[in-house]
């Protein structure tokens, strides 16, 4: 996604171009849960030069929030599921009493952050830079292979090689899940140290280039890892006893968290429907809306609600939609096929928190998302656990492939 370099001289960017990218961006915020009217939970998107200014924020089920108004940046039409700051501040202000909620729209639009940890050892950047000169800092880097992919497609690199090495995905007839974290071997994050108490732990800045284009790139925290689902059974696939995710970055266990289907192999699916249920965020057993299928090939690790073979509400997204009043995910209970002419597959779920959005500049460019200065704040990685997440990537690819990647991932304790 590349929105510099072809509009008027006095802006310097493709003002349609920039349209268009919002305009994408409100219609996956509106297919997430609803958690940003209930819990305030928002997911921050980076400009693709980097620096301190960001994009805006997607607003779960609401749409996607620029950073300034559409006026200033030359829109004078407002795409579908677009949020202009300014009228939507008034909005706020007419139904909301000067509350908690209010105040956290105050630094938001003020550029100073949503994403505040409350309580947190580290609140100033003062303090990022004592906690690192304590010898407390943590850089890493890594390496994923490149993987097929379809252009403009989403897929995920959990089980491309490199350092770390690849996922396997769960390979069982009778499917089962597995909670995962940093020592999990196929984690991004296996070579940080989890925080000792009273530390906590902080993605301070997330980086990475490819040798081909990267539309956009999606840090995630994997929770949740199930499988497999087999697509030659028109039975639901179900895990009995599904296991909880117990890491949490909303104000409850499972908000705000986010599901999606991974082709485990390259599989053709069936014409029928895709139903999937999960547990959610209230620990009940509860139904997406269904999902069109056709039979159409798909590319391994190409997540399920991005690919040409699933059609309906959601689909160029990297999660599966969720039912209304569904705030989020705390595992896969079961998937449900309506035909079993299907070939190839299984397919496995991830459940996952995003922590970082970043669109990508063009092959061979590396681009960075340093959150201590862009709008969202610092992000705790660890919370009301003792370790430290999974971390992996979800890319959009603009070609057949991912290009070799190389990443670089900042942190700090205290």
């Amino acid at each position: 996604m590349i929105i510099q370099g072809k509009g008027p001289a006095s802006k310097g960017y493709d003002v349609d171009a920039l349209a268009t990218q919002f305009a994408r961006l409100g219609k996956m915020a509106r297919d997430m849960p609803r958690s940003f009217d209930s819990n305030g939970i928002t997911y921050a998107v980076d400009s693709p030069s980097g620096g301190p200014n960001s994009l805006g924020h997607l607003l779960p089920g609401r749409g996607f929030l620029p950073r300034v108004d559409l006026s200033t940046l030359g829109l004078h039409r407002r795409p579908r599921y677009v949020l202009d700051p300014s009228a939507f501040r008034r909005r706020m202000d007419r139904v909301e009493e000067k509350t908690r909620k209010e105040r956290d729209w105050d630094r938001l639009l003020e550029g100073r952050g949503l994403k505040v940890v409350e309580g947190g050892a580290i609140s100033t950047y003062d303090g990022i830079i004592a906690s690192r000169g304590a010898g407390k800092a943590e850089d890493r880097t890594f390496t994923k292979s490149s993987i097929t992919t379809v252009a403009t497609t989403w897929s995920t690199l959990v089980h491309a090689g490199g350092q770390p090495p690849a996922l396997t995905y769960l390979a069982t007839t009778a499917p089962t899940d597995a909670l995962l974290d940093r020592t999990n071997a196929a984690a991004i994050s296996q070579y940080l140290t989890s925080p000792t108490s009273p530390d906590k732990k902080y993605l301070l800045t997330f980086g990475f280039g490819s040798a081909q284009q990267i539309n956009i790139a999606v840090l995630v925290d994997i929770l949740n890892h199930s499988g497999s689902y087999r697509m030659t059974v028109s039975t639901a696939e179900t895990v009995v006893t599904p296991t909880l995710a117990t890491r949490q970055y909303g104000p409850g266990t499972g908000i705000g968290n986010l599901v999606t289907l991974v082709v485990a192999t390259a599989a053709t699916f069936a014409v029928g429907t895709l139903t999937l249920q999960t547990v959610d965020q209230a620990g009940a057993n509860t139904n997406a809306p269904a999902l069109t299928t056709s039979a159409t090939a798909t590319t391994a690790d190409t997540l399920v609600p991005s690919t040409a073979a699933v059609s309906g509400t959601g689909t160029g997204s990297f999660f599966i939609p969720l039912a209304s009043g569904q705030t989020g995910v705390q595992a896969i209970k079961q998937n449900t096929l309506s035909v079993n002419t299907g070939t190839g597959g299984p397919l496995a779920g991830l459940v996952f928190f995003p922590l970082s959005v970043v669109p990508g500049v063009g092959a061979n460019a590396y681009i960075e998302r340093d959150s201590t200065t862009q709008i969202d704040g610092i992000t705790e990685l660890v919370q009301a656990s003792s370790v430290i997440g999974f971390l992996s990537l979800i890319v959009q690819t603009n070609t057949t492939s991912s290009g070799a990647l190389t990443g670089f991932i900042r942190t700090v304790a205290g």
